[in-house]
């Protein structure tokens, strides 16, 4: 277009204006280049990746378009006006983008949450909040909050245990059963420090089981029954007697 306006000029003054109008719009298209450049360098930055998805939509489509243009075998006819448009649009859409904000969100709201651990120490919820402060992406301040909640849950298993083991149910249980606690305790202690998140569930898992396991209240409840019906059998001793004995051992 700007070729055919020179070719077209019918004296000096229609030629170098349309010269000076092929200048405008070159630097023009220049800066759209330009616009579309910047715009997909923010590609795999925060800005980009973490934000909303239709503020990314509409930087793809906004480069899209000035691609259209700036295409030098495909691109479209456009007027001076049009390529300012398309070039205002890639840096707005840009300057549209909030991944930096949502991310910061993010990891707000995450260290809130583990503020409100009470199952987390003050150290473990110093090395949970490094660990959000730290992160990159939402996806692994997600991951730090869910291994700190993890670790909660073992401090609670942990503690749960150890109550465990001064009641009847553990001091009652069968020797195998109460090794399995004691060594599960061992391994919980262990993964608590370990900064292994698999090793944290596995570790819980393996405690809850074994607690689950103790069976001294079962064998405390059965003593008693045998008990019971030996009393019964007592022929030698009057009621209230068997009684009293009954109550002694229930």
């Amino acid at each position: 277009a700007a070729e055919a306006a020179i070719d077209q000029a019918t004296d000096l003054n229609t030629m170098n204006q349309a010269k000076q109008d092929a200048s405008t719009l070159d630097r023009a298209m220049g800066t759209l280049k330009q616009a579309i450049t910047d715009g997909e360098a923010t590609h795999g930055t925060v800005a980009y990746d973490e934000a909303d998805p239709d503020k990314k939509s509409t930087l793809d489509n906004a480069i899209k378009n000035g691609q259209a243009v700036t295409d030098a075998t495909n691109g479209s006819n456009a007027d001076l006006t049009t390529v300012k448009d398309l070039s205002q649009a890639i840096e707005n859409a840009q300057t549209g983008l909030n991944g930096n904000s949502n991310l910061s969100k993010a990891k707000e709201q995450a260290d809130q949450h583990i503020e409100q651990m009470t199952n987390l120490s003050d150290d473990q919820k110093k090395a949970a909040k490094d660990k959000i402060n730290s992160a990159k992406t939402s996806s692994d301040v997600q991951q730090a909050e869910s291994d700190a909640d993890n670790l909660g849950k073992l401090n609670q298993a942990i503690s749960a245990a150890n109550s465990a083991k001064s009641t009847p149910n553990y001091n009652e249980a069968d020797p195998d059963k109460k090794k399995a606690l004691d060594d599960a305790l061992t391994e919980a202690e262990n993964a608590k420090t370990s900064n292994d998140p698999s090793a944290v569930k596995q570790a819980t898992k393996d405690l809850q089981a074994a607690q689950s396991g103790l069976n001294g209240d079962s064998n405390l409840s059965k003593a008693k029954e045998q008990a019971d019906q030996h009393i019964e059998q007592m022929t030698n001793l009057s009621d209230d007697q068997k009684k009293a004995a009954k109550d002694k051992i229930n």
